[in-house]
């Protein structure tokens, strides 16, 4: 394949879009957003249970009725 200037912008689209390695990559990101979101939402959620129960002995004694675990 010729990589010179002459080549025009369509010839290169083509030959991006036609390649395996393109949709191998867009495959396993795919594949990888799921993964992402589950570790983001296990690693938000964690930090605030532990900052929740880290600092509930603080906010114990600022109110009245003490705190409520559930229901």
């Amino acid at each position: 394949m010729e990589t010179g200037v002459d080549e025009g912008i369509w010839s290169r689209a083509r030959t991006r879009l036609t390649a395996r390695s393109t949709w191998v990559g867009l495959c396993y990101l795919l594949l990888k957003f799921p993964v992402g979101i589950a570790s983001f939402t296990l690693v938000v959620t964690t930090l605030t249970v532990s900052i929740g129960l880290l600092t509930a002995p603080l906010t114990y004694s600022l109110v009245e009725d003490g705190i409520q675990l559930g229901v």
